[in-house]
């Protein structure tokens, strides 16, 4: 009982047991993933939405800027306006 009863080196037996290998590895390291995941997640300080409470976006417009901005997009799309004056919107430099 040395030897097993097939041919480990013929082709069909080769890609039945990467396919085997495939169907047993994926799910597990799927499994490793998500648990990798749920200790980080629980291990990291702060959070995610706590970071994104604490700093606004940097590409976020200030809270005054917002409503000029886009009173300025509304008056171009509606034909108001040519070109939208950035000095005017933006403040002089």
């Amino acid at each position: 009982m040395d030897a097993l009863p097939i041919d480990l080196s013929h082709p069909a037996i080769q890609d039945y047991l990467a396919l085997v290998r495939l169907q047993v590895l994926t799910p597990l390291s799927l499994l490793i993933n998500i648990a990798a995941l749920v200790v980080c997640t629980i291990l990291t300080t702060p959070t995610i939405a706590e970071v994104a409470r604490l700093r606004r976006a940097d590409i976020a417009l200030p809270p005054g800027d917002d409503a000029l901005h886009r009173e300025a997009l509304e008056r171009q799309r509606d034909g108001r306006v040519r070109e939208v004056d950035e000095e005017a919107v933006w403040g002089g430099e």
